[in-house]
């Protein structure tokens, strides 16, 4: 990003590493099968100039950081800095019409986003994403872990946003009961009666 324009991005989405402090493989039968890759960061990882232009120009990150570093460990002061430099750079290269989505974990997800309320500011959250997914082995000490957060945020007021409706699948049982079909092709069913008697009709999109 370093060697990007600033305000040329419209869109930006990262799924950054979530310091799970695990090693990750590549399964066996992908074309880089037998790489690795290690979530845990040491101050090696840091670029030594971006740390000092931090202090510079964001000096209550950098103590936020630190006081992150006092409750949780020293792992975390490390990966919301590696984070944390790569942030400023998005919002520089982000259009002021820009939004940024960021998918994070439970990890580290609180810390994530009082450093995106610090780089893009507070008043420019837009949404707490909840992703879900199918749960995993459950454990008998707490509740399973069954969804990931996307923090959306935007460079300014005047972003742009274009929302799409993504339809859900219907079930089989559901497409039975669609057994009527009208003259576009569209598969429907009747509910009822209106006020003056006519068929209320429920069309779905099946194919």
């Amino acid at each position: 990003m370093n060697g990007m324009n600033s305000q040329s991005v419209d869109l930006i989405y990262l799924d950054p590493p979530f310091n799970s402090k695990h090693v990750y493989s590549v399964p066996i039968g992908t074309k880089v099968a037998g790489t690795s890759f290690r979530d845990m960061w040491t101050w090696r990882d840091i670029d030594e100039f971006c740390l000092e232009t931090m202090a510079d120009n964001y000096l209550a990150l950098v103590n936020f950081i630190a006081n992150a570093g006092k409750t949780y460990d020293k792992s975390i002061m490390v990966y919301l800095t590696y984070m944390s430099q790569r942030i400023i750079e998005m919002y520089r290269i982000l259009k002021d019409t820009g939004s940024v989505y960021l998918h994070c974990d439970s990890t580290a997800s609180r810390y994530l986003k009082v450093v995106m309320d610090e780089i893009f500011g507070k008043n420019n959250f837009r949404n707490e994403i909840v992703w879900c997914y199918k749960s995993r082995p459950q454990s008998k000490k707490y509740f399973g872990k069954t969804h990931d957060i996307i923090l959306s945020y935007t460079k300014s007021k005047d972003y742009t946003f274009n929302r799409k409706e993504i339809p859900r699948p219907l079930s089989e049982s559901t497409i039975k009961k669609y057994k009527l079909k009208d003259e576009g092709g569209r598969l429907y069913r009747l509910q009822g009666r209106g006020i003056k008697g006519s068929p209320i009709k429920s069309a779905k999109d099946v194919d």
